[in-house]
C-alpha cells in the first residue's frame, strides 16, 4: 500500500491520505463487487417482469456506484503509472496515453460520474425513506442505533476505520 501526504492550507503540516491506485485489496473489492453486480443482474433478468421494483432499484444503485468507482480508480491508477514512469510515462510506446484516453471516455460518454454518484445517493436515500417511512417517533429514535449495531456486528465499521 502506498501512503502520501497532502499539504493543507491551515497551520497543520500534512495529513496522510490513502492512495487506492496502489492497493491490491481495493482492486479485489472492486472485482468481487462487479461479480456480485453480475449475479444480481442475472437474477433480475431471469425474473423478468416478476422482479420487484426494489430489486431493480438496488441493481441500478449498485451499477451506478460501481461504474463511478471503477472508472475513477482506473483514471487514478493510470495516472499513478504515468508518474512512476517519469518522462517515459508520456511516450506513445507504453500505451498509457491511449489507456488514459479510453478511461476519460468512460467518465464522459457512459454518464458523468457525478451524475452516477447522485443516482447512487438517491437510491440509498430512497431505501432509507422506505425503511423509516412508517416508523413512529420511538421507532425513529431507535432506527440509527439499530442500524449502527447491525453494521458493527457485520464488521463494516472495522473496515471503515481501516483496521
Amino acid at each position: 500500500m502506498r501512503w502520501h501526504h497532502v499539504v493543507t492550507a491551515g497551520p497543520t503540516a500534512t495529513d496522510p491520505v490513502f492512495d487506492s491506485a496502489t492497493d491490491p485489496v481495493f482492486d479485489s473489492a472492486l472485482h468481487f463487487a462487479q461479480q456480485e453486480l453480475t449475479r444480481r443482474f442475472d437474477l433480475v433478468a431471469r425474473a423478468g417482469e416478476e422482479a420487484s421494483d426494489a430489486e431493480r432499484r438496488q441493481l441500478e444503485t449498485l451499477a451506478a456506484g460501481l461504474k463511478a468507482a471503477t472508472s475513477w480508480h482506473a483514471v487514478e491508477t493510470i495516472q499513478t503509472c504515468r508518474e512512476c514512469c517519469g518522462g517515459a510515462g508520456y511516450m506513445a510506446a507504453n500505451r498509457l496515453g491511449a489507456l488514459r484516453d479510453d478511461t476519460d471516455i468512460f467518465t464522459a460518454l457512459e454518464g458523468d460520474n457525478t451524475v452516477l454518484t447522485l443516482l447512487c445517493a438517491r437510491g440509498i436515500l430512497t431505501g432509507y425513506a422506505h425503511e423509516i417511512g412508517e416508523l413512529n417517533p420511538t421507532g425513529l429514535v431507535t432506527f440509527v442505533p439499530a442500524r449502527r449495531r447491525t453494521r458493527s456486528s457485520s464488521g463494516s465499521s472495522r473496515a471503515r476505520s481501516g483496521r
